[in-house]
């Protein structure tokens, strides 16, 4: 499975509860340890993430509005664009759009 898919199968997880904040963190902090070895949209969506909950872990911002970005992260996750390249396996390419204030 690749990155992108984990992600979004974990986040999809965490947000139906069937895997703990806490939990969904942890393995979370594994594949940041990774960031620099990914393709640069994978990347993207690994900093990105995880300034979200780095932003939660700090007080700046409570269960609800971090539930709201994972939202956001999986809904974004669940549009994802296969592209093919020839005979490559396909990569997929979440488009990201996040600012934050």
């Amino acid at each position: 499975m690749d990155l992108p898919t984990e992600v979004k199968t974990r986040l999809s997880e965490c947000l139906k509860g069937e895997l703990s904040l806490d939990a969904f963190r942890e393995w979370f902090a594994d594949v940041q340890r990774t960031a620099n070895q990914q393709c640069d949209s994978t990347r993207k969506l690994i900093f990105a993430l995880g300034y979200t909950i780095a932003l939660f872990a700090s007080g700046r911002t409570n269960s609800t509005e971090l539930r709201q970005s994972l939202q956001t992260f999986a809904d974004q996750l669940e549009n994802t664009v296969q592209i093919s390249y020839g005979r490559s396996p396909s990569v997929q390419q979440p488009e990201l759009c996040f600012a934050y204030a």
